[in-house]
């Protein structure tokens, strides 16, 4: 049980890092949905494991991927576990209509800290006029 205690406040420690990364994020893209995913999200992550936090803005961003990461490499600093993937809402949506599976999985097993374009309820509308 004690192993299972510890990992439960490891978790709590690094989503806490998130948070305080996301709170940073949306001070420079604040029409933003942030969502953890991958490892952290779903528990199985490791001593090794960075926390995966999605990005889909509608704010202005460079077209490089790599180039926005400039945008929040203040908060990327303060908080260097974490590894952000920047996306805008046009490129989300294409990636949804495509099922990508890392959109698939932040919105299914992710871990939500904001959702400003209510990407949650498109995904849910989508999902159900489907089945």
């Amino acid at each position: 049980m004690e192993i299972v205690e510890e990992r439960i406040k490891i978790r709590e420690k690094l989503l806490e890092k998130a948070q305080r990364f996301a709170e940073c994020v949306l001070q420079k893209l604040s029409n933003s949905t942030i969502v953890v995913f991958g490892s952290v999200a779903r528990g199985d992550f490791n001593e090794w494991s960075d926390v995966d936090v999605l990005i889909v803005t509608r704010d202005d961003v460079p077209t490089r991927p790599v180039d926005r990461l400039d945008v929040v490499y203040e908060c990327m600093k303060r908080n260097p576990i974490v590894e952000p993937v920047i996306i805008t809402y046009n490129e989300f949506m294409k990636l949804l209509t495509k099922n990508n599976p890392l959109v698939i999985e932040a919105l299914e097993k992710g871990i939500v800290f904001v959702d400003k374009l209510s990407l949650i309820t498109i995904y849910s509308s989508l999902k159900s006029s489907v089945y």
